[in-house]
């Protein structure tokens, strides 16, 4: 829990949980959802006042999930819920690549594109979130 930049102590969650899968967040949606748990989802752990988390809920701790593939011909990336900025940079700029990313590295790129992202790149490339073409989103039933 060392990662989770949190200020505020009255959002203890009742457990954390670190999938490397989307089998392992399907078993863990399953379970939460038979045992009427809430979820909050930690992606970069970029939260100073701990507003994400919801008090005495299960955090999907999303850092393990960092797979990225790159398409250079096409300039697209494929990232799995874990990934920062400094990840996908590490990965697109020796390709001669650039996301319209925040300017800090240590922030989730999922947290921050859902939050519109505007980055350095945004004047002449948009937002974050107008750059992506598709969301891959596991559903789960919470009959299972």
């Amino acid at each position: 829990m060392g990662r989770l930049l949190c200020e505020n102590d009255s959002n203890k969650p009742r457990a954390f949980f670190t999938p490397k899968t989307t089998d392992d967040v399907c078993r863990v949606l399953q379970y939460t959802s038979a045992n009427q748990h809430q979820v909050s989802l930690l992606g970069g752990g970029h939260d100073p006042k701990g507003l994400a988390i919801i008090h005495d809920a299960l955090v999907l701790d999303m850092s393990a999930m960092k797979h990225i593939d790159i398409d250079p011909q096409t300039a697209t990336a494929w990232i799995e819920a874990g990934v920062n900025v400094k990840d996908l940079d590490d990965v697109t700029c020796p390709q001669g690549l650039a996301a319209v990313n925040g300017s800090c590295t240590t922030v989730g790129v999922v947290g921050f594109t859902l939050g519109g992202g505007f980055g350095f790149l945004s004047r002449t490339k948009g937002l974050a979130v107008e750059t992506v073409f598709k969301w891959k989103l596991s559903l789960l039933l919470a009959s299972g």
